[in-house]
């Protein structure tokens, strides 16, 4: 029978061991890693939220990405670009919704939020990107670990690439309400992605709304793969690839969650 907190378990094992190999970096800190060459390769990441905790008090994951290309670029998207990374905009709208409800006066975002920022007309789209800065200082706020793969399509797309293990990760990690399969590690109870409640985004004209409902559901700032069977045939391959890793450098990284 399948033991998915003691597959969780293993997987944030193997974590662990990344990270101690020297992959981790909050994105507010990401031009330490400029002379990283490593991040110029495809890879799978995972990211980690201030107060965001494991049942037994360590830190959950709460984002699972790859870039097939590069690693350093995709990562720049998600801190600078909005309107290039799902991740950016999904925080950016659960962010407005949370200062909405404390009494900030943002209601006038909520028709065009769902627009690139070069469509919203001014003095709108102004306030609009000022507060794109608080976003951007939240997620520099969160650090993610990466595993960096070879410039081959396999390594990507193949039976084993890194595509096969974000599928995989994300079907063991997400609390997506699936038949048998019980709640391990919940969000907390002030998560962000709370807000992105089917009332809040009833509101918003995004297209966007089914999908973005599935990070309430799933606990994670993504909405692919959410609905997997979770599994742990996988963790061994995975491992073995974070084993064959040589150790970083020690960059002196600071863990804004520690």
């Amino acid at each position: 029978m399948f033991d998915r907190e003691s597959s969780l378990n293993q997987f944030y094992l193997i974590l662990d061991l990344n990270k101690r190999k020297g992959r981790h970096c909050s994105l507010g800190e990401l031009e330490k890693l400029n002379d990283e060459c490593e991040l110029d390769q495809p890879g799978i990441y995972f990211f980690f939220e201030p107060g965001e905790k494991r049942q037994n008090g360590t830190h959950r994951v709460v984002r699972v990405g790859i870039s097939g290309s590069s690693l350093r670029t995709r990562l720049w998207q998600h801190r600078c670009k909005r309107d290039q990374s799902q991740f950016g905009y999904y925080v950016y709208t659960a962010l407005m919704f949370d200062k909405i409800e404390r009494g900030e006066p943002f209601d006038e975002f909520i028709v065009e939020v769902h627009k690139y920022f070069s469509q919203i007309p001014e003095p709108l789209r102004g306030k609009m990107l000022r507060f794109d800065k608080r976003v951007q200082g939240y997620l520099e706020g969160m650090w993610f670990t990466w595993v960096p793969v070879t410039k081959n399509s396999d390594r990507v797309e193949g039976p084993k690439g890194i595509r096969f293990f974000e599928k995989k990760a994300i079907g063991l990690l997400s609390n997506f309400p699936r038949e048998g399969i019980a709640q391990v590690d919940i969000p907390s109870p002030l998560w962000l992605g709370r807000y992105l409640t089917t009332e809040n985004l009833r509101r918003s004209k995004s297209l966007l709304r089914s999908k973005m409902a599935s990070v309430l559901k799933s606990g994670l700032w993504v909405h692919q793969y959410v609905q997997q069977p979770p599994s742990g045939d996988w963790l061994h391959e995975f491992e073995l690839l974070v084993q064959r890793l040589e150790t970083l450098p020690d960059l002196q990284m600071s863990d804004p969650l520690e």
